[in-house]
């Protein structure tokens, strides 16, 4: 039976500890952070595609990232992954407050993106420098370039798992300028679904639960 969790369900805890506790195996785990690197050409398309028809999300973060999982890892199933609690979003008719909105989410994302990162190289939460909850908005750039800086220079040879190198440190750049001050370095949603590509599921219709229709108006 499919479910929705949060997506810190994927990164709860990541590393050997879990599985010398018994809590998931290795194998789960290699399996979790191969999943989840999928999941930034997800979110970088549906942050493009909200951004196209003007809409502004105006609260993302890690807690309103679902993924549908099934019950086994071991399944032949593609976890999916949503944004959710649109409860914020808006549509703005005005230019200067709709970019606004926009570089906001980016930012947002750019966070939950470097969060996600993190996690794929065997951080726990409690690791990161500062707690997203107490940034300063504005002062994203300073605040989390040591951190980036960390990253980059971590090994990417996690728990038998190799990652490439180049990959990751392309992935800290455009996640440094999803979170830059400067507006001349700063990405747009449209930049950042070129960088960080598409997967198959992200062109497929949107799943509708059945005996329903989609209305006019619904997000897919």
């Amino acid at each position: 039976m499919p479910r929705l969790i949060a997506i810190r369900f994927i990164q709860n805890h990541p590393g050997m500890d879990m599985a010398r506790d018994g809590a998931v195996t290795v194998q789960e785990l290699r399996w979790r952070r191969t999943t989840l690197q999928r999941f930034f050409a997800c979110l970088a398309q549906a942050l493009e595609y909200l951004h196209e028809t003007n809409l502004v999300h105006q609260g993302i973060q890690p807690r309103h990232i679902l993924v549908k999982l099934m019950d086994s890892f071991a399944s032949n199933m593609t976890p999916q992954i949503y944004i959710s609690d649109f409860g914020s979003s808006h549509r703005f008719e005005s230019d200067v407050a709709l970019e606004m909105g926009k570089v906001l989410d980016v930012r947002a994302m750019g966070c939950v993106f470097l969060e996600m990162q993190s996690t794929i190289l065997g951080h726990t939460h409690t690791d990161m420098f500062v707690q997203y909850d107490t940034l300063q908005s504005d002062r994203l750039d300073v605040e989390l370039r040591p951190w980036i800086t960390e990253l980059n220079q971590h090994s990417c040879y996690i728990d038998g798992q190799q990652f490439p190198r180049r990959l990751v440190k392309a992935r800290l750049r455009s996640i440094k300028s999803m979170i830059a001050d400067s507006a001349g370095e700063r990405l747009s949603a449209t930049d950042i679904a070129m960088r960080f590509g598409s997967n198959d599921c992200c062109f497929l219709d949107p799943e509708v639960p059945d005996g329903q229709e989609l209305q006019d108006g619904d997000l897919p």
